[in-house]
């Protein structure tokens, strides 16, 4: 899947619209059961979750709290690591095997997560905020890993 088709898919808007949808508890051939709120949620948790990885300004806007740049004060180390939970927790029905399984994308995501709480620590006694945005383009990503290991 193209990162532009999932960030759009995967968006605060999707996400609320549908959730308000299946609220309305519409009868017709084409409404949202009410089950969909459930996946409403889990597209509004995967938008502040990609949010609070990809922060790119220094004030975070009103409406999407972790837009920002991380700092001491900013509520990402407690969002990830709830969402470390989250994301633990997580299994997809296989139809072919008949079971709920872990999938690696969700390991490799906790990962992800948690390389950026421990950047958090590290960052934070040197600077007061950094942009997680900057460190997810693959160059600059390996240039911070090569520095980190000379630390």
């Amino acid at each position: 899947m193209k990162v532009s088709l999932m960030a759009q898919v995967f968006s605060f808007k999707v996400g609320s619209l549908m959730k308000r949808i299946s609220q309305w508890g519409l009868q017709y051939d084409n409404s949202l059961p009410a089950e969909a709120v459930q996946t409403a949620d889990f597209i509004l948790f995967m938008d502040m979750l990609f949010d609070s990885l990809n922060g790119n300004a220094k004030q975070a806007p009103v409406s999407k709290p972790f837009k920002g740049g991380v700092s001491t004060d900013s509520g990402h180390k407690k969002w990830w690591e709830e969402s470390v939970k989250v994301i633990k927790s997580m299994r997809f029905w296989n139809s072919k095997k008949g079971i709920y399984v872990k999938v690696p994308s969700t390991k490799n995501l906790v990962k992800t997560i948690e390389g950026f709480l421990y950047l958090r620590t590290r960052l934070l006694t040197r600077v007061k905020y950094f942009l997680p945005r900057a460190l997810n383009q693959e160059h600059r990503f390996v240039i911070l890993k090569c520095y980190i290991m000379l630390i």
